[in-house]
């Protein structure tokens, strides 16, 4: 949008101040704007938006992990391609997971993505946040306070792409409303700004098909996910369905993905 001065006379006591002036459909045709920088199919990219719900204890950390590494490196991950030709910094904040168990969940994404964890070229792009190694926890996401740590922490690194490990244990609030998860929104709005995409995991509630709370959680969301378990597979240690409730440009509605 460009800008103009309202009407309003200085000398009245109001002060002057500019106001939104709508583009025309010309200044649009006319406008340079960038296509979206996809690194994972045609998902995740450095201005996508994606929620990702499942119950817990069904893997979403662990396979979520992973697209962040394969993002990292410009590879394949299940049915999507790699679009970028290069790596992409991302950052996997985590707000659960104790020390012991985020070092074995890394491990496991090594594996799971084709790298030797004692390889001599271990992955250089992918940062893994964990507060439990903090000495004391930072502020909610859903806080002023939280937003102006975690905007320090992501731009200190230039990370292109942020994946946060879940809404539970990053926000305040009950969370069965809608305004704890509202006021993330200046966050998400500004890291979108900044061509920084985001993934935010999230838990279901009684009912699997949807995430837990207010459904407004998905509304500026580009894709909206949920994993469903997959039972008929017992030789994988993962068997999930990824269920597209919401999406901007993906091709397929459900993907199967399973690993050993």
């Amino acid at each position: 949008m460009r800008s103009k001065p309202n009407d309003l006379d200085p000398g009245c006591g109001f002060s002057l101040i500019r106001v939104p002036q709508c583009l025309t459909a010309q200044d649009w045709i006319w406008a340079k704007i960038p296509e979206p920088d996809f690194l994972l199919g045609e998902v995740f990219s450095t201005t996508s938006r994606a929620l990702v719900a499942a119950p817990t204890g069904l893997g979403k950390t662990m396979l979520f992990m992973a697209a962040g590494l394969a993002m990292s490196e410009g590879q394949n991950f299940l049915h999507w391609q790699a679009r970028r030709d290069g790596p992409a910094k991302v950052l996997f904040v985590d707000g659960e997971m104790s020390q012991r168990l985020t070092k074995r969940r890394i491990l496991d994404a090594l594996r799971r993505t084709g790298f030797d964890p004692d390889g001599a070229y271990p992955p250089h792009y992918f940062n893994v946040f964990c507060l439990d190694e903090l000495p004391m926890r930072p502020p909610p996401l859903n806080t002023r306070a939280g937003h102006e740590y975690f905007e320090r922490v992501i731009s200190s690194e230039g990370y292109e792409f942020v994946i946060f490990d879940n809404s539970q244990a990053l926000l305040t609030g009950n969370l069965g409303e809608e305004d704890p998860w509202k006021a993330t929104l200046p966050l998400i709005h500004g890291l979108t700004r900044r061509a920084i995409g985001q993934l935010w995991i999230d838990h279901t509630g009684h009912d699997k098909s949807r995430a837990y709370g207010s459904a407004t959680k998905s509304w500026q969301m580009d894709a909206s996910i949920l994993l469903e378990e997959i039972t008929d597979r017992p030789w994988a240690d993962i068997a999930l369905r990824l269920k597209f409730l919401k999406r901007a440009s993906a091709h397929q509605k459900i993907a199967t993905i399973s690993s050993r």
